[in-house]
């Protein structure tokens, strides 16, 4: 299948975002005493490099209105 790979992966947070396009958030990887999880980081949208600049990894949303709880497993492509 075309496109990046992705894995999915709980979130270390809650993420509250609407779009309304697709959109790959930036994000980092944490690993806990229970595995890994992924941070959202604070950004702005595309125009925001410097909130791209600490990502090593990005969140696959979907358009529209996404809610999840820290815990939900939430779509990632490794940077």
């Amino acid at each position: 299948e075309p496109g990046p790979r992705t894995i999915s992966l709980p979130l270390a947070a809650p993420l509250a975002e609407v779009n309304d396009r697709p959109t790959y958030r930036p994000a980092q990887l944490v690993q806990g005493a229970t595995g890994w999880t992924v941070q959202p980081l604070e950004w702005t949208g595309a125009p925001d490099l410097v909130g791209m600049q600490p990502a090593d990894a990005l969140l696959v949303l979907p358009a529209g209105d996404t809610r999840a709880d820290a815990g939900t497993l939430a779509e990632v492509v490794l940077l």
